[in-house]
């Protein structure tokens, strides 16, 4: 531009999304009452994390560094309709959509697919035994469709237009099996062979990095989703009398959603 250099410009963008994001994230940790000297720790955790630098500073990758910075909105405004104090109205669902709409309408979509799966478990953990809630998010998903209908029928042609076994840095194909393998990482078949083989702790280490080098996309480790599927599934069965439902089932769901990462 003949009057804003490029340079200003996505340095504005930066600090403004992770202004926003880092906003976000203490509102979370408030809503969780959780201390403000750790709410400060998990700010600074949030704003150097490894995500963060890499984004931004690393790729920079705008609509991947959106998706990440909107995260914390999304979950906020999830926890406050699902198990916060506000009740659910009109008003806050249509709040939901146009928040959802714009981050699938500006972010990267390989980026999404994981923390959307990842969202969906929350949802459900939730609201799987509350049919008007369930109701109003069906509503809110409906909305969101017809919002980026466009986006979703753009996608879908370009995918077809790629045969589905070209190669690829970061996973085998175009095919579902080949996202779903993607999933499990960093625990590749070559990883679990050198965990239950007599490996030692330097060869399993440069397996996994060297199974892992070329992966630039968010997983749901699978230690980290099996450690959280237990624990809601504890909470679900054993309902157990000492403690908080409420916030316990907010931190588990949190951290399905730190799993991504």
């Amino acid at each position: 531009s003949p009057f804003v250099a490029l340079r200003l410009v996505f340095t504005l963008l930066w600090a403004a999304h992770l202004t926003i994001g880092g906003f976000y994230m203490l509102r979370l940790c408030a809503g969780l009452t959780i201390a403000r000297p750790i709410a400060l720790v998990v700010l600074l955790s949030y704003v150097l994390s490894a995500a963060t630098l890499n984004y931004a500073y690393t790729d920079d990758w705008p609509a991947v560094f959106l998706t990440w910075t909107m995260l914390p909105v999304l979950v906020h405004y999830l926890q406050r309709f699902l198990i916060g104090d506000e009740p659910s109205s009109a008003v806050a669902v249509v709040r939901l959509a146009l928040l959802f709409a714009f981050t699938i309408l500006n972010g990267n979509p390989g980026h999404q697919m994981v923390i959307y799966v990842v969202l969906g478990v929350f949802v459900l953990f939730h609201a799987y035994d509350r049919p008007r809630i369930l109701a109003w998010l069906v509503f809110a998903a409906i909305l969101v469709a017809a919002m980026v209908s466009e986006r979703l029928y753009y996608l879908a042609t370009e995918a077809m237009a790629f045969p589905a076994h070209l190669e690829r840095n970061v996973r085998g194909g175009y095919d579902l099996s080949s996202y779903l393998t993607v999933s499990l990482r960093p625990l590749t078949s070559n990883v679990i062979s050198a965990i239950t083989g007599s490996a030692s702790l330097a060869d399993l280490m440069q397996t996994l990095l060297a199974e892992n080098r070329a992966v630039r996309l968010p997983f749901v480790g699978a230690v980290f989703l099996i450690s959280a599927t237990a624990a809601a599934a504890w909470l679900v069965l054993a309902r157990p009398a000492r403690v908080d439902g409420r916030r316990a089932k907010a931190a588990v769901a949190l951290c399905f959603v730190v799993s991504v990462v």
